[in-house]
């Protein structure tokens, strides 16, 4: 069985601007329990969540980009591996289902998933537009969703994995375009609803 480490990611540590310096952020997330930071030679790929006609849904584009970049990262000493991960506001590829498939397509060994606990809830379960902040059959979408992936996603491809959560929101976003835009101090125009929540929450 592979040891896990657990590990927290720099952007998790809040901005300098908070007061506290990068010393004191690796003191506390070390008392927390978290043995490390970002991993040198893993390296995180988002699914393209831009809005204008500048980004392609290719997906043979997409699984060939990553095929190239995952060859120049195989030469390094150690290699490098990269995880693609489909958040829930991209504009393609937003679930873990997709993901997976650019993943098995893209067919290199330094080539994986990450798994996001905000990303899978935040486009099963959640829906930030909505009053109660919840999809219909929440429960049951999220269940549905995990039995599958334990069904078809191989631990070994799986290089790691984010937890995440994110707080029921008072006030709906409004959904991207909508004429009326929400009062929520989270709304951001232009921007897809679950990414503003996600930096906001």
């Amino acid at each position: 069985m592979r040891e896990c480490m657990a590990a927290i990611p720099t952007m998790s540590l809040g901005h300098e601007a908070s007061g506290y310096t990068m010393e004191v952020k690796l003191r506390a997330a070390a008392t927390a329990g978290f043995k490390g930071i970002e991993a040198s030679y893993l390296l995180q790929v988002p699914a393209n969540f831009r809005l204008d006609p500048g980004i392609t849904g290719d997906q043979d584009k997409i699984v060939a980009d990553l095929q190239e970049l995952a060859d120049v990262g195989a030469k390094e000493s150690p290699p490098i591996r990269f995880v693609y991960e489909a958040m829930c506001w991209s504009t393609f590829n937003y679930t873990w289902q997709q993901g997976w498939d650019i993943v098995q397509r893209v067919d290199r060994p330094n080539v994986g998933c990450v798994l996001d606990a905000f990303h899978i809830g935040g486009w099963e379960y959640a829906d930030p537009t909505a009053p109660t902040c919840e999809r219909p059959d929440a429960q049951q979408r999220v269940q549905k969703s995990l039995n599958e992936l334990v069904k078809l996603v191989p631990g070994d491809r799986i290089f790691y994995i984010q937890l995440c959560d994110a707080e029921r929101l008072d006030i709906p976003l409004s959904p991207l375009g909508a004429t009326e835009p929400s009062s929520s101090p989270y709304h951001v125009e232009g921007q897809q609803p679950r990414m503003s929540w996600s930096r906001n929450c």
